[in-house]
């Protein structure tokens, strides 16, 4: 007996040291921890910003000098003494009594020297080009993380549907456990309580669906932020509360548009471009001042001079080609660049106008709505539920009630899902985050 006590209190240590294993191995996240992971881990992100140590490994190469370039050439691998005794006695050797004797060749060494500043013009090209790659990437973290928000909203969305069937089976269940007892009596008809628990399947597949959609957006979640599959994640939604986006109080239209030009990067990139673009044209127009190689050659034997040193210059004369069509490309970019900023410009505003002006709507929509509607509704369906079990009223009467109940509880929960997208939206106009999910 006491074998058998011990073995049953082992079983349960372990059961219960395994069931706390579990329990900590879960990782739980809040949607901001997830936002924040977002950035850190997303792999799109991490892509994009490896774009930005290219681009600055390219300026790095902007600062660099051409390295001189290095001949040897004119080298005789024999010399016959015909060819050595026509002209005296041919050449000593290099080293001791042989070696390099007769031997001719040359050695040149040559270094290009850039003129006109094109070495700074060309870095300065290259470092606009560097923070260009650094706006092109906020600007995909911008978009991507908008498409989080989404899915977390959305995440959101379902639970809170979900719960409201899982509220009305349990109830239902309820309903049938009693109507199984009447039944039992006589007082009921069988085909009354198949037609409850007919429905309540009906509820249960829609609760099963529910669940399907949720660990698909999970699993999108930890794909996105960077979590193994193997790795059990609960998201802690409870503390973004979609209700306290009512109580944003927003400033005016105008305002929000001058906000979002100082924090939207396509304005900053638009701004940027035109500068690039300047950087350029003064680049092409500095290469129309020839470019300098300056030469030493070292000559052996190959003329009257046993050992000639001599130094040289060199430099393409700017004739026919100055650069012309280079230079018309970059001023034409230049004017391209200027245009598109207007137009961005425009874009922006309408941008954060349809933005703005959808969140009010849904918004005043929302307000529309009695704050003491839900709770007028619930009232209501725990009265239709009393007055169903004395028997007060049909069944078709209650169950039509019930529809009602969970398709107007569903409406409201849809219409904040929209309002939180539309206040999503209007975040992303703007570059900022006006509007708190908190």
């Amino acid at each position: 007996m006491r074998n058998v006590f011990r073995k049953y209190a082992y079983a349960l240590v372990f059961l219960t040291s395994n069931a706390l294993l579990q329990a900590q191995d879960t990782l739980v996240l809040q949607p901001i921890d997830c936002e924040r992971r977002f950035i850190q881990e997303n792999r799109t992100i991490l892509l994009e910003q490896l774009n930005i140590e290219i681009a600055k490994a390219q300026e790095q190469q902007s600062k660099l000098w051409e390295n001189p370039n290095l001949s040897i050439q004119d080298i005789n691998f024999w010399a016959g003494r015909r060819n050595v005794e026509l002209f005296g006695d041919g050449l000593p050797a290099l080293f001791g009594k042989k070696f390099g004797k007769n031997q001719q060749f040359a050695i040149e060494i040559e270094q290009l020297i850039y003129t006109g500043k094109k070495r700074r013009k060309r870095m300065q090209v290259a470092n606009l080009a560097t923070q260009q790659t650094e706006i092109s990437t906020l600007l995909v973290i911008r978009d991507l993380k908008l498409d989080f928000r989404y899915l977390l909203i959305d995440l959101i969305h379902q639970h809170k549907a979900q719960e409201i069937y899982s509220n009305q089976i349990n109830s239902l269940q309820q309903l049938i456990s009693a109507y199984e007892n009447q039944q039992l009596k006589g007082n009921v008809t069988k085909a009354e309580v198949m037609r409850l628990k007919a429905h309540a399947l009906e509820l249960n597949k829609i609760i099963h669906n529910y669940n399907l959609t949720i660990k698909g957006i999970e699993h999108q979640i930890k794909t996105l932020i960077h979590i193994s599959s193997q790795t059990p994640v609960r998201i802690d939604y409870s503390a973004m509360n979609l209700n306290n986006i009512l109580q944003t109080a927003l400033p005016d239209l105008a305002q929000l548009i001058d906000t979002a030009f100082n924090y939207r990067s396509e304005f900053k990139a638009m701004s940027l471009q035109e500068d690039y673009f300047k950087a350029v044209e003064d680049y092409e127009k500095a290469q129309r001042i020839p470019d300098i190689k300056i030469n030493g050659v070292y000559d052996r034997g190959s003329n009257f001079m046993l050992n000639f040193i001599g130094f040289g210059v060199s430099m393409d004369l700017p004739i026919w080609n100055r650069n012309q069509g280079n230079i018309a490309a970059a001023q034409i970019e230049r004017k391209k660049a200027s245009t598109q900023e207007q137009q961005v410009r425009l874009q922006i505003e309408n941008e954060i106008a349809n933005a703005y002006e959808q969140f009010i709507a849904t918004k005043n929509f929302l307000k529309d709505i009695n704050v003491d509607y839900e709770i007028e509704m619930d009232k209501l369906l725990e009265a239709y539920t009393k007055n169903f079990s004395n028997r007060n009223m049909s069944l078709l009467e209650y169950l039509d009630f019930l529809d009602t109940y969970i398709e107007n509880k569903l409406l409201v929960q849809e219409t904040l899902k929209d309002l939180a997208q539309k206040a999503a939206d209007l975040n992303h106009a703007i570059g900022k985050d006006f509007i708190s999910f908190e």
